[in-house]
């Protein structure tokens, strides 16, 4: 695994990973990657037979951890694994992944996974230990949750779901949920910038909140990306957010203005 990373970081310096220069998005067989400054999108696939990408989530600049499932007449499995993208190879592969995931989140040294979609697997939550290769089960949701979104959060891991309203902080110490709040809409897609949390909801604006206060929210951008899903991707620049949104739309949110626009398609 260290040999993926860059010559002066390793996993034991997630505080300090180098933040993605592209944003990154699963399609089938294939990763893209968008750059935002150039408006270009490449894409790679992964040469795995009959696999189908879910979920990637960046742990350097161009090194994903992945998770996929492959389908048969009679049995669906699950497969992760880590993903050079400017090498377009796979590495640690594993095939006891948990199926139909859409999000994971790297954090300690480990990727943690909730929720399923639709109605597979809703209430499941699992981590995967780089160390040894495997996964093990956590204590499950407190709430139904699909199309999940999860974000490190002071020490513990914010998530956030389609099939309810609540966000809830997951903490990994004592395998144990707290509910924190309750939004208007269910849909819902999760991001943390600097000291601020943003949650995004379908058709319903864009929240801000600090990460010292996360009871307390304040709408600062109502028209904001009108459909998203929880395939949705983002990327942090210095001007503001950037999100893929339906994998095919491109919107800006501006830190100093707090407006949201789409700026371009994604061709």
């Amino acid at each position: 695994m260290d040999a993926l990373l860059s010559d002066n970081q390793s996993l034991d310096e997630n505080e300090n990973r180098i933040e993605p220069l592209n944003i990154y998005y699963p399609g089938g067989q294939k990763i893209y990657s968008y750059n935002v400054d150039l408006r270009i999108k490449t894409e790679k696939r992964v040469l795995e037979p009959n696999l189908l990408i879910s979920c990637v989530s960046p742990i350097d600049s161009h090194i994903l951890f992945c998770i996929g499932y492959i389908k048969s007449m009679i049995k669906v499995w699950g497969i992760s694994f880590v993903f050079d993208y400017s090498e377009g190879k796979t590495s640690l592969m594993s095939h006891n992944a948990p199926v139909y995931i859409t999000n994971c989140t790297f954090f300690n040294k480990e990727i943690f996974t909730f929720g399923g979609f639709e109605v597979v697997s809703p209430k499941y939550a699992t981590k995967y230990d780089f160390k040894t290769n495997e996964w093990r089960s956590l204590a499950n949701l407190p709430k139904l949750s699909d199309f999940c979104n999860s974000i490190e959060f002071k020490g513990k891991i914010l998530v956030a779901g389609r099939s309810h309203r609540w966000l809830c902080v997951y903490d990994p110490a004592i395998d144990s949920y707290s509910l924190v709040y309750g939004f208007h809409r269910t849909h819902k897609i999760l991001m943390k910038v600097d000291n601020r949390v943003y949650v995004l909801e379908t058709e319903g604006g864009l929240f801000e909140s600090s990460l010292g206060d996360i009871y307390n929210w304040q709408n600062v951008s109502k028209d904001c990306c009108i459909g998203c899903n929880s395939f949705s991707y983002c990327l942090k620049l210095k001007s503001g957010i950037y999100f893929i949104v339906n994998e095919q739309e491109l919107w800006e949110f501006d830190f100093k203005k707090k407006v949201t626009k789409s700026i371009a398609l994604v061709s």
